[in-house]
């Protein structure tokens, strides 16, 4: 019996940026290392992503998706 040829398992990094790119908007900022809010960021241990989103929603008046 003739083997066949393994066949690839793992999703390439290319494919997963195209989708992130099309599925996804990105945004980005900096803070000065001395702002208050950025000292305050520094000592929250919970997701980054997440907090900004629920402020965001707050500030938008949007409730959960």
């Amino acid at each position: 019996m003739e083997e066949r040829p393994k066949r690839k398992t793992h999703t390439s990094t290319e494919v997963k940026r195209r989708y992130n790119q099309k599925t996804y908007d990105q945004f980005n900022f900096s803070l000065r290392k001395d702002d208050p809010v950025n000292k305050a960021l520094k000592g929250y241990d919970g997701s980054k992503t997440a907090l900004i989103r629920e402020l965001l929603r707050k500030f938008f008046g949007i409730g959960q998706e």
